[in-house]
């Protein structure tokens, strides 16, 4: 694998914590979550986490980003209140610093899903809120909008509230 090849790499001529480090060790991780192995997946994602933290002061987007990935295989794992918990201190740290951004409505929509798939009504307001953010960043005809779009609907769906699904 180029991703690992390129780990060996960098540890042998860089030093322990450094940021292209954390990056490899992040892509290791996301390769390994889209082949379903995701025990290496979340190995992978840790030591990331670990290492940015190392580097990075808490609230920086590179730790939150890694927070949220992390989150993404626990839920994967079927570790769902870890997953919940993870992301929703992650969305503080995003909501504080940077308020509504992208990366805020992106991480509403992943724990929206969450939400979704245990029964949680949470998941219906902060999928709103995400697309209320969405469009005022993007536009409303973005195509970046389906996934939030396509979350309310599936909300709706599971709460019978079929006119609001349709709609």
């Amino acid at each position: 694998s180029y991703y690992k090849s390129a780990l060996t790499s960098i540890r042998s001529t860089t030093p322990d914590p450094h940021p292209d480090t954390a990056a490899i060790l992040n892509n290791l991780g996301s390769v390994s979550s889209a082949m379903n192995n995701y025990s290496n997946a979340k190995d992978y994602h840790q030591q990331a986490l670990k290492m940015r933290l190392a580097i990075f002061d808490e609230n920086h987007p590179e730790v939150i980003s890694s927070e949220q990935n992390l989150a993404l295989v626990f839920d994967d794992l079927n570790e769902t209140t870890k997953a919940i918990n993870l992301l929703e201190q992650s969305m503080k740290k995003v909501q504080k610093s940077s308020g509504h951004s992208k990366l805020a409505s992106v991480m509403a929509v992943n724990l929206a899903r969450m939400y979704i798939d245990q029964g949680d009504n949470r998941a219906g307001p902060l999928l709103k809120q995400a697309l209320v953010d969405q469009q005022n960043l993007m536009g409303s005809t973005h195509p970046d909008l389906l996934p939030t779009i396509i979350g309310l609907a599936d909300f709706y769906r599971d709460q019978q509230q079929y006119f609001d699904a349709e709609v």
